[in-house]
């Protein structure tokens, strides 16, 4: 079984992100895995203990198997330790897609993610990237599941947050005349699943 594992910074990043890509890649047969490096710990909203709760039930829900790790919120460092967690990790799954968030980022644990996650030939997401995607993936027979996976995050859900990223998944999807989309940002050579959308 092929198998995909989908790095965040915190629980939550994956959904609000990627979860719908997820969904379409676990259709097609793909064992999804998340890692989250950090455990919110020093967000405004939600306590970690909250954040695991909710990040186990959107899980469920996306068909993942899922750990948080303890890098330290607003404390991701690419250094020694960290690089040597994930190559561990990426020794143990050996995954045939990675994704991260992208390592040009305003948030420096998303930033540092992307930046430990380089190496590995990783697609990367963006959360509060600079960088225009490359790629598209069409999430519109999915959305409403991936929706159910955002609001799994009860301790992060505001009717603004959940506004803006409607229309970003809106803007996304216009690229590609659908209805929503997620976006990545990928130039190597690796041939990628047919969901992903070159624009």
């Amino acid at each position: 079984m092929k198998t995909v594992l989908a790095f965040g910074a915190h629980p939550d990043d994956i959904e609000w992100r990627i979860s719908g890509t997820l969904l379409r890649l676990s259709k097609r047969g793909y064992k999804i895995y998340i890692k989250d490096l950090t455990r919110g710990e020093k967000a405004t909203l939600g306590t970690p203990k909250e954040r695991e709760k909710e990040a186990m039930k959107a899980a469920k829900i996306l068909k993942a198997e899922r750990k948080i790790l303890d890098f330290g919120d607003r404390n991701i460092k690419v250094d020694k330790k960290g690089k040597s967690v994930i190559q561990q990790i990426i020794k143990k799954y050996k995954p045939d897609i990675i994704f991260s968030p992208c390592y040009r980022d305003r948030h420096l644990d998303h930033e540092n993610t992307g930046k430990l996650l380089k190496q590995y030939d990783p697609i990367f997401y963006l959360l509060h990237s600079p960088v225009e995607p490359t790629h598209i993936v069409d999430i519109s027979d999915v959305f409403e599941q991936k929706m159910k996976s955002v609001y799994s995050f009860e301790s992060q859900v505001t009717q603004e947050r959940i506004e803006k990223l409607i229309t970003t998944l809106k803007n996304y999807g216009k690229k590609i005349n659908s209805k929503y989309g997620e976006a990545f940002f990928y130039k190597r050579n690796k041939k990628l699943p047919k969901i992903f959308i070159k624009i």
